[in-house]
Formats: C-alpha cells, structure tokens, sequence
C-alpha cells in the first residue's frame, strides 16, 4: 500500500493568538518587530552598499501606520517565500555572512496582526530596482502578491490601518513611547511623523560607546543615560565588557543599601534594541548593588524577544562579568581603601549575608572584608599574612574583656560576634583550609602569669572568698595593660543565670516562678570570676591594707566597675554595692583625712 505524505494544516487566527496571548506581552511588540525587520534589511543592504542610505522611517497618517525603511529590499520570489510561509526567515539563509541581524525567527511580522487587520507591504529590492511589488496579508490566512507600478526608492514600506484593539497604539503619544522604549539605541537613523511633528527618536549617543571618552565625559554620559532608567544615588559607574556574548555596558554601583532578596534592574539591549528591563539572569545573583545598561552582540534571545536565552554563552557571559565585578572590589579594597570602606559600611549586611552563603562569593572577597580585632579593625587577609591560626571569640562582650591582655600576650583576636561574622570565618576558613580556634575569657585568664611572691600569695588567700556573695572567684594574676585593675570574666552560665535573677527582682510572681524553673541554682557551674592585676598599682596596695572590711569594699568596687568596664548587665544588688561602697570609701577618707588635720594642729 503506497504512503500518502501530507503536510500539516496551520491555523493563522491559531497562531496569531498564541503570539498575542503567550508568547508577547502585549500587542505593542508589533512596534519592535518592525524597527526589527527594517534595521536588519538596512543591514543586508550595507553589506553590499556600504554607502547606501540608512534611515527607517515612521509616519502616522490618521488611523494608519506606515513604516518606511531603506533596505535591502524584497524580489517576488522572496515575497512568496519568505512573508508567506510562517518561521521562514530570509535572514536565515544569510547567516552564514556573519552579518548582524536582530532577528532570526521569522515570525514577527504576524505582531501586526495583533493591531491591524490587514498587513499591505510595499517593496523594491536592490537586487531586481526596476519592479515595485505589493504583499497584503490577512489573518486568515489569506494574502496576494501584485506588482504595483509605484515610484519608490529601494526598500520597504509596511502599512497597517488599526483595529479596535490596534487603535490605542497607533495613536502618537502611545506610539512614540515604544518607538523609545524600543528603538532609542539602534545604529540607524530612525524618524517619527505626524503630520508637523517631526522628531528624531535614535539617540546621538550611544551609552556603551565609551572609548573615546575621558573619565569626566563618561561619567556624564553615564548618568544621562541613567535618568531614563534609574533613580540614584550611585556609589559609583563603571564601565565592562566580555568576550563572550560580546557584551559592553555600565554598571551602575547603587549608594543605598539594596535587599539581599532585592531584584536586580537591568536594560538590556541586543543589537542596540530594547530586549528587557526584567531579566535578571546577566549578573550573579551576588551582585544585588548593581544596575546596568548592556548592549549584547552575540547573546541569543527567547522566541518572544522579551528576555534571554539560558545557554553555555549566556552562563559564560555572566561568569566573566562576575569576576570583572570581582576585580573591581578587589582593586578597590587594595588602592582605596577609605572608599572599600565606605562600600562596606553601605552594604555590608548583605556582602556578608551573601559572603556566608555564596561559596565562590566568600572566596573572593572575604579576604577583603575589615574586622574588629584585638590590634583594632583588620582586613582579614592582613590577619593571615600575620597569624597562622583565626583566633576567634563569638560573644562582643567576651572580646571587649580581654582583647587588651590579648595584645599583652602577643595574641590577636578576632572578634566574630556581629551578624554573619562567625559563619563567614568558618566557611573561609573551610575553603582555605585555615585552622579555627575559639577564644574564651577562662581559658585567656587562666594562662596569664600567676602570682609567686609569697606576699601576694598570702593576699590572694585572704580575698579569694571575699565575693562568694556574689557568686564570684577572686583570682590575682600578672597582666597588661598594668592602668587595668581589674577583669571581670564570666561563665556563660553563670551570667545567664545573673542576668535572669536581675530580671526577676523587677517581674511579678507567675514570672518570678517561670524564671526559677529555667536557673537552678542547686546545680554547679564556673564560677564567675573577678581577675586582679598583680602588676597593678592600686591592686598592690590592697594587698598591704590589713582592715578586712575595708579591702571587701574595694573588691566590691573593683568587682562592680569590671562588670560596667565589660558591658555587663547591673542589677539593683550592684548598683547598691556601688553606691554602699563608694560612700563608704568616701567617708573613710574623709574622717582620716579630718583626723590628721586634727593632730597637725
């Protein structure tokens, strides 16, 4: 039995819906699609004629469009074979040439029927300038081809007289916005006409074209460019390009802080014509401080010419931005590093929000990132090149008590008790493979020079009990800086447990009872500690003073002061301690300082 072959039947109403109902996103593409069709017919012809004139033409005349351009051009047979058969493309058969062509679907045309119910297409082609030919098109299916004896330059004029639908974007105002939108940038000239009006819509100057300018003219030129586009302030503008995707552009660095879940805005442009200002794929996700105008000469569009195809080049495109992006962070950090500071200071939330998280992210710029050590702020690659391991301490407080004996033992601490800090080290340290050491003030105090002299030996007895009240262990050792008297070192435990009963003097009976649930105190735990420096003045004295009560009142003072010095919390039980103790050391002063002035007269 023979095999009938066949061909499939299309549905031109079918298509024309799929196109205006899913694939565009709205009827106002039909303006893209034909600055599309005449810029690259202008193309085609200069390959040939690279004098030829190169101007597109838009004129509205009533309810009717007309769109003119000085292309290359259609023959009859090119007629037939390209604008009636749908996803043909006459551009197709030319891309061997290399030539730069917008467009390569061959089903834009079929746009105007989303605003006209009859396409009428005039055209001379420079390879046949002695006919005129006439194409009408309906959505039907339908169409005609007639030779027409009409005196005409060399191109294409398309006409459209609008529907109800078509009415609205036929008219100047809406019309001349997406002929911007659309067709600002594009490399030939383009004019719009209605009636007196008159006005040029390609811009003289091209954003991207930037190496003839010098650093001030670019930065002008930048921001005018900016103005349609993004509201400012910018922290700074930069220039890029890549050499895959063949890409060139300015970023814009943003001067207020940006949502780490924020959507990046780019324009982006193919070509020189308008393809989105919703694509997000062209930038890391990282690079949330960035805006852009891009203009993209080998990057592939989505059918819909609305955003950009996801492929190899696109992925590449977008990794060699990142590194450039990278770079300039770096350069920046390494030769200007009051402005890398105030980067920072703008977005640092989310640089280490992002840092914690992105791998790659970390890797680069960590090393660039400042933090709070014992020695002050410290770019963290300074911190390396200067220790062999990240001595860390996760709580701000901890850090503030013994970051100054820190510096006495020849130890730098990091301090990684602000958002994101410690996540940060852990994961550069992971990739690096740096070794990690946690920090805390026990461990610190405990290796600081105990005392030998048998006189301090003897006072440390005396006194090592003497703030048992306060659930503290009083310890004398030898440290730096000698100005400190005293050290305040706490166990967490223990300080939770302080910080509830101080809460608790100030809350109801339901509360105090919760509280009680929560801090057992019938359990053992290290006892907090009020370390005192041996090597300190004051503390020296105190160890010859012999009045007992006397000397708990200057621990007591001492003991209350470290707490304040550490930003610890004070409860009521120590301000009175304070307050007992100071009036007490007053008094005492006082009545001795009376008593001699009595026996000198």
């Amino acid at each position: 039995m023979d095999i009938l072959e066949q061909r499939f039947q299309v549905n031109l109403s079918g298509i024309i819906d799929l196109l205006s109902q899913h694939l565009y996103s709205g009827p106002q593409v039909f303006v893209r699609e034909l600055l599309q069709n005449g810029v690259d017919a202008i193309t085609a012809r200069a390959h040939d004629e690279p004098n030829c004139e190169k101007r597109l033409t838009v004129e509205i005349l009533s309810n009717r469009l007309e769109v003119t351009d000085s292309g290359i051009g259609l023959t009859e047979e090119e007629i037939h074979r390209f604008l009636s058969v749908i996803g043909q493309s006459s551009k197709r058969d030319l891309m061997g040439k290399q030539l730069d062509y917008i467009g390569q679907f061959g089903i834009g045309l079929l746009a105007c029927f989303m605003v006209s119910d009859e396409i009428t297409l005039q055209t001379k082609s420079a390879n046949s300038p002695l006919q005129s030919w006439q194409w009408t098109g309906k959505p039907d299916g339908t169409y005609s081809v007639e030779q027409i004896d009409l005196d005409m330059p060399i191109g294409t004029r398309v006409i459209l007289n609008a529907n109800n639908q078509g009415k609205q974007y036929l008219e100047a105002k809406e019309l001349l916005h997406w002929l911007n939108y659309y067709g600002k940038y594009l490399p030939y000239e383009i004019n719009f006409i209605n009636g007196k009006q008159h006005q040029r819509i390609s811009a003289l100057s091209i954003p991207w074209d930037y190496e003839s300018t010098n650093k001030s003219n670019f930065n002008d030129k930048a921001l005018t460019a900016a103005q349609d586009y993004f509201n400012g302030p910018f922290f700074d503008i930069i220039p890029f390009q890549t050499l895959k995707g063949k890409v060139k552009g300015i970023a814009y660095i943003s001067a207020q802080p940006g949502a780490l879940n924020g959507q990046q805005h780019h324009q982006i442009f193919l070509k020189g014509m308008r393809l989105s200002d919703t694509a997000h794929n062209i930038l890391p996700e990282w690079a949330f401080f960035v805006n852009t105008i891009i203009n993209a000469e080998d990057l592939s569009p989505t059918a819909s010419r609305e955003s950009l195809y996801q492929d190899e080049t696109l992925a590449q495109c977008c990794e060699e931005l990142g590194e450039q992006l990278i770079e300039y962070l770096i350069d920046m950090s390494t030769y200007s590093e009051q402005k890398f500071s105030h980067f920072v200071e703008i977005h640092q939330l989310s640089l280490k929000s992002l840092a914690a998280k992105n791998d790659y992210f970390c890797k680069k710029i960590t090393p660039h990132l400042s933090f709070l050590t014992s020695k002050g702020r410290m770019k963290l690659i300074d911190y390396i090149a200067q220790n062999a391991i990240l001595s860390i301490i996760n709580n701000i407080d901890e850090f503030r008590q013994i970051s100054q004996i820190s510096n006495s033992k020849s130890q730098c601490v990091l301090c990684t008790g602000f958002a994101f800090d410690q996540e940060i080290i852990y994961k550069y340290a992971q990739l690096e493979g740096l070794e990690v050491k946690v920090v805390d003030p026990q461990s610190t105090v405990s290796q600081l020079q105990d005392v030998t002299q048998q006189g301090l030996l003897t006072f440390l007895k005396r006194i090592n009990t003497m703030l048992n009240s306060e659930d503290v262990l009083v310890t004398l050792k030898h440290f730096e800086p000698v100005e400190v008297a005293a050290l305040f070192v706490s166990s967490e435990k223990q300080m939770f447990i302080s910080t509830a009963k101080k809460i608790q003097e100030q809350t109801d009976d339901f509360w105090g009872g919760i509280i009680d649930g929560v801090t057992d105190t019938s359990k053992t735990y290290q006892s907090n500690e009020l370390c005192l420096n041996a090597s300190n003045e004051l503390v020296l004295q105190l160890s010859q003073l012999d009045d007992a009560e006397l000397l708990k009142t200057y621990l007591q003072v001492l003991y209350v002061q470290s707490l304040l010095m550490g930003n610890f919390a004070v409860g009521d039980k120590e301000l009175s301690l304070l307050n007992q103790g100071l009036l007490y050391l007053m008094n005492t002063g006082l009545n001795s300082l009376i008593s001699n002035n009595n026996t000198c007269h």
